[in-house]
């Protein structure tokens, strides 16, 4: 692949000091960053144990800097750059180093998930930090202590600090605008004997709600490692669209602009009306890129985008539901948090793992469903409620006092039972058949169990884990080990973030937007709590955390970008388009 560099990348791929990259959505900062790993790769004699460190906050991001690194990149270079998350890095330093950081044994990771579940069994004369930091004497960290420790080892251990930076002489960080405290002070040690580069955009800050960040991020990181600033102002996303000057109008507030070709407002009334309109919008904007791009048979991707993980669900489920015009369910990938598909899926696992009896995995099943009420409920005294009778039911069930009144409890345990006893080998299949055990019970008590699943099915982006379980299974006749297995997966899958979503139709947040690219991005905005719009920023003057978060999911467009709002109650951060140009 050809790539001829600007006069500002060429001073990046130059320069010697340490720099911060300025530059917005499609300007080439993790282009011309990846390119100067490359240079400094070629020009330097490295070690045998020193590597380029390219670090990002995003999952997304790091799997489009290694696709364009296996692209553009020989191994002989790709081997000597390092891309991961800080928290994958973190990851790996515990896990070498778990004694020194004074952590418990055996080191693993206690997930977000895990982290609101406790909280929410916690009194109220109970501090919640204290409560995680004594899990780290048993071993178990949270992601948001990753960072922190790791720094606090490096103090403590110079020698260890010094050998990390050593082995990293160059340390570039994406997407730094929305890097915490901890993941700045973590930098500040990693960089600290090399050349440093920060990337970043101050106008696609959208994660304000992570504890620890900043709104003058960038600003501070260039006083604190005295960082020359370089401003990267081409687009090179999609320079034939006027998509940018539509994102520059909703971060500026602009009520009126001329009507731009390849960004269009359309409009709904009613649920039905949402589900057929996106659907005919989808399919539009695949005939209408094909024709752009004259490839006829080219798989285009768009990415549906809504603010809030339950609005995704419910319009998951209008796509699927068929209707005269569409009567298949109409298809698309799904991103959804994966604490909750972990509860989901832990629940399955547990029906199929063998070697317990069915009354044991019938209160294993009603303690993960608990865990799922307690971390999507937070505060809903609804959903705690819930999560408690459930837990009084599974350990009713353990002392063997369980009320014959609980019908669907019985229900669940015959079914349990039917599932072990007809298990086929193929994990796919016997998975959904576990799914279906958990359907139509007597009182409906894991209906957000299933819920989850029928949104991402046991086993999708999981290719290797099904293959591991079938091999299990064909070795012994039994699924051995399937609880470790979807544990480990399930680590994977918290560090690396969501599989391939790069293509097709992708349904997802806007916040999981961050780092990814699509041919055509549809932003979905409803009313009230569906509305692009954060709840206490709706009715005052500005909103600039909605602004910047609409703004930068539109640029994740390559072509075009569409937002389909409610007619009853339009989006407000819309500018009107006047005219034509």
């Amino acid at each position: 692949m050809s790539w001829t560099p600007t006069v500002e990348q060429q001073d990046i791929l130059t320069a010697s000091d340490n720099l911060l990259i300025i530059g917005g959505a499609g300007s080439g900062k993790t282009t011309v960053a990846l390119q100067k790993a490359r240079r400094f790769v070629g020009e330097n004699d490295l070690a045998p144990d020193q590597q380029v460190l390219f670090l990002s906050f995003s999952n997304a991001a790091v799997r489009r800097i290694q696709d364009a690194a296996r692209l553009t990149l020989q191994y002989r270079e790709r081997r000597k750059i390092a891309v991961t998350t800080f928290h994958s890095f973190c990851h790996e330093v515990l896990s070498a180093h778990w004694r020194l950081a004074g952590l418990g044994a055996p080191f693993k990771l206690l997930s977000p998930g895990a982290v609101t579940v406790m909280e929410t069994r916690l009194g109220t004369d109970e501090d919640p930090e204290a409560a995680v930091l004594a899990l780290e004497k048993e071993g178990q960290v949270s992601f948001d202590r990753y960072a922190p420790i790791v720094a606090t080892l490096f103090d403590r251990v110079m020698a260890l600090h010094q050998a990390y930076a050593s082995a990293y002489p160059l340390v570039i960080v994406d997407e730094y605008q929305d890097t915490a405290d901890s993941e700045h002070e973590l930098t500040r040690r990693l960089g600290h004997h090399g050349q440093l580069i920060c990337c970043g955009d101050p106008k696609q800050r959208i994660y304000d709600f992570r504890p620890g960040t900043r709104s003058d991020r960038l600003r501070e990181a260039q006083a604190d490692f005295d960082l020359r600033q370089i401003t990267l102002t081409q687009n090179h996303r999609s320079a034939e669209a006027d998509i940018e000057e539509v994102a520059a109008a909703i971060l500026s507030g602009e009520s009126r602009i001329p009507k731009p070709r390849r960004v269009h407002v359309e409009t709904y009334v009613t649920d039905h009306d949402l589900a057929e309109g996106l659907k005919k919008l989808i399919v539009a904007l695949e005939r209408a890129i094909r024709r752009y791009t004259r490839q006829p048979a080219r798989e285009v991707s768009i990415a549906i985008m809504c603010r809030t993980n339950v609005f995704v669900g419910t319009t998951s489920r209008l796509l699927t539901s068929p209707s005269k015009a569409f009567p298949r369910p109409f298809r698309h990938q799904i991103l959804l948090p994966q604490e909750g598909l972990a509860m989901a899926w832990e629940a399955v696992a547990t029906v199929m793992a063998p070697g317990r009896s069915v009354t044991a995995k019938t209160s294993d099943v009603l303690r993960a469903a608990a865990r799922l009420d307690r971390w999507e409920g937070g505060s809903s005294k609804t959903r705690i409620d819930h999560a408690e009778k459930l837990e009084d039911w599974a350990a009713s069930i353990d002392d063997g006092t369980l009320s014959r009144r609980a019908r669907g409890v019985h229900q669940l345990r015959e079914r349990i039972g039917g599932r072990i006893a007809n298990l086929s080998g193929d994990p796919g299949v016997d998975g959904v058949a576990v799914r279906e055990a958990f359907r139509g019970l007597a009182g409906e008590h894991l209906r957000h169990v299933v819920r989850l699943l029928d949104l991402r099915p046991f086993g999708v982006n999981a290719t290797r884990l099904m293959t591991d379980l079938a091999e299990a299974y064909r070795l012994t006749d039994e699924y051995v080990r399937v609880e470790s297995l979807v544990a480990r997966h399930l680590l994977s899958e918290r560090l690396q973030g969501d599989g391939d979503a790069g293509s097709g139709r992708v349904l997802m947040t806007m916040h999981k937007c961050k780092g990814r690219e699509f041919d055509a991005a549809i932003i979905v905005d409803g009313r009230a709590h569906r509305s692009i719009v954060f709840r206490n920023e709706r009715g005052q003057a500005t909103q600039p955390e909605s602004r910047r978060l609409l703004a930068t999911s539109i640029q994740r467009a390559r072509v075009a970008a569409v937002i389909f709002t409610s007619q009853v109650e339009p989006c407000p951060l819309i500018p009107r388009f006047a005219g034509r140009r």
